[in-house]
């Protein structure tokens, strides 16, 4: 009983160090550039900060590291970077909350992601870009998925 405990409260503190670290990487390391006026909605802001475009920037990263244009390091911080940004949220919202539904997670967890990408929009915070959505949704429906059926077994 004492290790159950012990374990939880142990996985409380990984996981609000795992939300600190989310909240840095989406919206601290890049320049915070909080403008006082409407410059968002500037026609400017929205072709530069923006990618509604599914899998546009995956292609431009790729193309661009074929081209000798970006580096193999730039890519995966990139790609691969937002493919396993959400890896762990599966798993954390699976060990807090065991009987939450397949549907559940992946309603809360579009929202959750679009909010963070219309909160970079609205506040000129790096791009909002789909490609961001698709790759984080991605990755937290691939561990999701092998956590319920693999570690599941052994773990949970």
């Amino acid at each position: 009983m004492f290790k159950v405990f012990k374990l939880k409260k142990i996985l409380k503190i990984v996981f609000l160090i795992y939300i600190i670290f989310l909240l840095y990487i989406l919206f601290l390391k890049c320049e915070y550039r909080v403008k006082s006026s409407f410059e968002f909605l500037s026609k400017e802001h929205i072709k530069y900060c923006t990618n509604l475009k599914p899998l546009n920037t995956v292609k431009r990263y790729i193309r661009g590291f074929i081209n000798h244009n970006v580096s193999i390091s730039l890519l995966l911080e990139n790609l691969l970077g937002n493919f396993i940004l959400f890896v762990p949220m599966s798993f954390f919202i699976i060990y807090f909350f065991k009987e939450i539904s397949f549907f559940k997670y992946i309603i809360c967890l579009i929202l959750v992601i679009i909010l963070i990408e219309l909160i970079q929009f609205a506040f000129i915070i790096g791009v909002a870009d789909i490609d961001d959505v698709i790759l984080n949704f991605s990755g937290a429906v691939f561990s999701y998925i092998l956590i319920k059926n693999v570690l599941k077994k052994n773990f949970f």
